[in-house]
């Protein structure tokens, strides 16, 4: 599997306006551009990005840089 760590952003009412385009910068910088995914979905009670690390080190930078968005309890990241 190519992409095996997902980690879920909650979306807000509004959306992520100008932080949609530093994420993905950032991604792009961290990663390149084919070394993550992004998909749009929804969860009970809100709507998600899901985005894809390589690994589960990736996915807590990501979560370090960006430590203000919402993301949701069912990350599937080790949180200890």
């Amino acid at each position: 599997m190519k992409f095996p760590v997902r980690i879920r952003i909650a979306i807000p009412e509004l959306g992520l306006g100008l932080r949609f385009d530093e994420i993905h910068r950032w991604l792009r910088a961290r990663l390149g551009h084919t070394g993550f995914a992004m998909t749009g979905g929804t969860m009970p009670g809100f709507d998600a990005t899901f985005i894809y690390f390589p690994d589960v080190l990736s996915a807590y930078d990501f979560m370090a840089t960006f430590p203000d968005l919402e993301y949701a309890a069912e990350a599937d990241l080790p949180l200890n």
